[in-house]
């Protein structure tokens, strides 16, 4: 198919259904035109496998995301970092580590903003 030769392919039965369940209701009102297979079903098919594939860590994202708008904050960015980044890290380590990473945490985030400013 299309999206398979995209790389965007179910890897077990359980991935491959929800591919063909985001083809079917794609196609359910006809034919899919170039533009909304390029620009919707594609990224449609994308996050879904990948919800399917780390549904825990799509969970922990959405706490951040209350909208459902796929995109977080960069305070919530930051709180979600702090909750899974230091591991097993002692309490010196840490401290090194989230005092570099604040100093250029502003700076990766102008870097990388959601085209609508976000």
């Amino acid at each position: 198919s299309a999206l398979a030769d995209l790389g965007v392919k179910g890897q077990n039965r359980q991935e491959k259904d929800t591919i063909n369940d985001v083809v079917k209701e794609a196609s359910a009102c006809g034919h899919v035109n170039f533009f909304d297979f390029v620009f919707q079903l594609v990224p449609r098919a994308e996050l879904t496998l990948q919800e399917v594939r780390s549904p825990m860590l799509h969970a922990e994202f959405a706490v951040f995301d209350p909208m459902n708008s796929g995109f977080i904050s960069q305070p919530g960015c930051l709180e979600a970092c702090k909750r899974h980044g230091t591991g097993d890290m002692d309490e010196e380590t840490s401290a090194a580590f989230w005092k570099g990473f604040d100093n250029g945490f502003t700076d990766i985030c102008k870097r990388f903003r959601h085209p609508d400013g976000r």
